[in-house]
């Protein structure tokens, strides 16, 4: 198949944005299929970020060499001006609508990845009757308020399927009108495996410099209140315990500052597997989510999960590989740990589990899953 996705973004040296994207049409590409990436690059987003450019237009390798043609044709936004959505809406569509007109050959399929990119390939392709498909992957799904119950009718009857990361958001979706329950699929976040796998622990905390005996927790996440670095953080200053060490991997405002910080930043996403595989638990209590990537790479490393009691979980967290609790009780969060630390038999169970599922959500089975999806829903089309 040749496929043409439509993205948020695409990833730089210094952010991760669009990163997924790519790895899955990494897997695409390696299974033979054609694809193609439109991720517009705005101007105003830029500018504000102070983040360069990149090339309107350049072909991405897999690490199997074969080739990914990606487009960033240059948009203006104002998604924070109240009112001025509708000219970013706009401006995004003509620049998409132009760079597809001008692809060698029209694709065989769509793929929008989270509604709004859905919706802004509909307005475009449904003309010639091209196939769609939709992930969804918000954490909180709000682009239903954007566009009319007529419009919003006539969308979710053409799009052919929807790839959900989770439970919560299929149903998230039919909910608020998106979709149709016969066209949704479940498919939750994995992690490339050739990248996060589990490693000799005492092998990466001494290439690290990391304690070869402390007890380390495990956070990646923005530095923010929705993921709960403060929360863990605070979880931490309450146990009070010196063995107790912690790594925080991601960048934001709300920095920890708890004692026996051993790493505390931005890593690129190729590092971040060295860092999982020095610690003993992996923490996140997020507050939404749609599926967590990093809660998917954690398990892939083999590490026992604590995070929240709550929907968009449920689908890869469960008793044998993990404590759910309130992410926004300190308490629990560090009861959980303790629990963890002090209980051989327990963490050796939750690793276990850990491993176990980790071929559950491996990136080249999700990729899979979606092209055999993919290509019996056309295959019903035209039957």
């Amino acid at each position: 198949m040749n496929i043409c996705v439509l993205s948020d973004g695409y990833p730089s040296k210094n952010n991760y944005r669009g990163i997924f994207v790519v790895k899955l049409c990494e897997e695409f590409a390696d299974l033979g299929h054609s694809v193609n990436i439109i991720a517009p690059q705005s101007l105003t987003r830029c500018l504000i970020n102070h983040e360069s450019l990149n090339p309107r237009s350049f072909v991405h390798k897999t690490k199997k060499g074969n080739e990914i043609k990606v487009f960033q044709p240059y948009t203006i936004t104002f998604s924070n001006w109240k009112g001025f959505q509708k000219i970013s809406y706009f401006i995004q569509k003509k620049a998409v609508s132009k760079t597809i007109k001008h692809l060698e050959k029209i694709p065989d399929v769509f793929y929008g990845h989270f509604w709004h990119n859905g919706f802004t390939l509909y307005d475009i392709i449904s003309s010639i009757n091209k196939p769609l498909f939709v992930a969804s992957g918000e954490s909180i799904i709000n682009f239903h308020n954007a566009i009319s119950q007529d419009k919003k009718k006539k969308f979710a009857d053409y799009v052919k399927g929807v790839i959900c990361v989770s439970t919560k958001n299929k149903m998230e979706s039919i909910e608020k009108g998106l979709a149709i329950e016969e066209k949704c699929y479940v498919f939750p976040n994995a992690a490339d495996e050739t990248i996060f796998h589990k490693k000799d622990k005492k092998e990466c905390r001494r290439k690290l410099g990391f304690p070869i005996d402390s007890f380390i927790v495990a956070f990646c996440g923005s530095f923010d209140e929705k993921k709960g670095s403060l929360r863990l953080s605070e979880a931490i200053k309450k146990l009070n315990d010196n063995d107790i060490k912690t790594i925080f991997i991601g960048s934001g405002k709300e920095i920890p500052d708890c004692d026996g910080i051993l790493f505390c930043s931005f890593l690129p996403h190729t590092e971040i597997a060295d860092y999982l595989n020095c610690a003993d638990v992996f923490v996140l209590p997020t507050l939404a989510e749609g599926s967590s990537n990093a809660i998917a790479e954690a398990i892939a490393c083999g590490l026992p999960v604590i995070s929240s009691d709550r929907p968009f979980n449920y689908d890869i967290l469960n008793q044998t590989n993990s404590i759910l609790i309130d992410p926004t009780n300190i308490d629990e969060i560090a009861e959980a740990i303790k629990k963890i630390k002090n209980d051989d038999v327990l963490r050796g169970k939750l690793k276990k589990g850990a491993e176990n599922f980790s071929n559950e959500i491996s990136l080249k089975v999700r990729a899979q899953k979606i092209l055999k999806m993919i290509e019996n829903e056309n295959k019903n089309k035209l039957e």
